[in-house]
């Protein structure tokens, strides 16, 4: 990769069908030092997004490879990526709390730069979807849905400036599914 990079960098820039380059496709496959090397030779590759407005992070998230994120910590890339929204409005930590992963939710926070109360599309904080996923039954403190609702809270966020009945309304919060009522009785069986 170096030696044809050295040559033409061009390719680096092109995309398939679906709109993703090749710093995409390393993250889907979580090739993080294979990007960390591509970056070096195209600096601006982190800017590419793809057809969904997604950056190489936001991809390598969506298919929980934390090792790719990890690769850049500690970097102001990491920082300038993570606070950037897809045609969502979703930024890497919202999808990272969307897949309940602790790992990268983790190693998000713990970047200074990165936004914790950005809104997306839907009008929710990353505290929003954090509270949304969690179980609202019977929970233990090991659950990843938890520990992530702890950190976020931990770390300063906050919830969307919404009235909260507003907000009980439009999700539903509070109300018991099939599957809740069916948890609870094969708890008691």
């Amino acid at each position: 990769m170096k030696l044809l990079l050295r040559r033409d960098s061009s390719p680096a820039y092109s995309s398939d069908s679906n709109g993703l380059s090749p710093v995409h496709i390393a993250a889907k496959m979580g090739y993080g030092q294979f990007i960390y090397e591509l970056c070096r030779f195209c600096p601006d590759c982190d800017e590419l997004l793809d057809s969904r407005g997604r950056n190489f992070l936001h991809t390598a998230i969506e298919h929980k490879k934390w090792k790719v994120g990890w690769r850049f910590s500690g970097t102001a890339d990491l920082g300038r990526m993570a606070n950037v929204m897809d045609s969502e409005g979703s930024t890497p930590l919202h999808l990272a709390i969307k897949n309940a992963d602790q790992m990268i939710v983790s190693l998000l926070m713990a970047t200074n730069s990165v936004l914790p109360n950005i809104v997306n599309n839907q009008g929710l904080t990353a505290l929003d979807l954090a509270v949304l996923a969690t179980d609202k039954g019977i929970s233990y403190t090991l659950n990843p849905q938890v520990i992530i609702l702890r950190c976020l809270a931990w770390t300063g966020a906050v919830l969307s400036p919404r009235r909260l009945d507003h907000f009980i309304d439009d999700f539903g919060i509070g109300k018991t599914s099939g599957n809740e009522l069916k948890k609870f009785t094969n708890i008691a069986q």
